[in-house]
């Protein structure tokens, strides 16, 4: 539906800072962040203890919120759009806009209709900006250091 590469990665969908450890075992850096951002739009991209990657994030939409918190575990998804489109903000755009049609569509209002800001942690430390988004490089190093 997407028209997307298969290689490329999912994000997770978590309900609160306490699900990171479902999925990863928390840094400082990252729990600072997290702190800092979330809920909010940033994806927070992380080595688990086998060395794959995961990119967080607790969004700030009260439908999406609701939904985390009854399904009680990180849901893993993307966005609705053609990969490299800008996002549908909508879930009729969504569907008019996507190569072929959901299976299942839950309307939920609309959402920001800017992509998040996506950083990835290193395990050395650094932290580093993998898209500009709403959130500042400033505004990251600011708190991450």
């Amino acid at each position: 539906m997407k028209v997307r590469d298969p290689q490329k990665k999912l994000q997770v969908l978590i309900a609160d800072q306490a699900a990171v450890a479902a999925v990863v075992t928390p840094t400082t850096m990252l729990s600072a962040l997290a702190a800092a951002f979330w809920p909010g739009p940033l994806t927070i991209v992380v080595e688990d203890s086998h060395g794959m990657t995961h990119g967080l994030r607790q969004p700030d939409h009260a439908f999406v919120a609701a939904v985390l918190r009854e399904l009680g575990t990180p849901l893993v998804t993307t966005s609705a759009n053609i990969s490299g489109s800008p996002p549908a903000t909508e879930a009729a755009t969504a569907m008019s806009e996507l190569a072929a049609a959901p299976d299942f569509v839950v309307d939920g209002g609309p959402c920001c209709g800017r992509a998040s800001t996506v950083v990835r942690l290193h395990g050395d430390g650094r932290l580093e900006v993998v898209r500009d988004g709403d959130i500042s490089t400033e505004q990251l190093t600011a708190v991450a250091h």
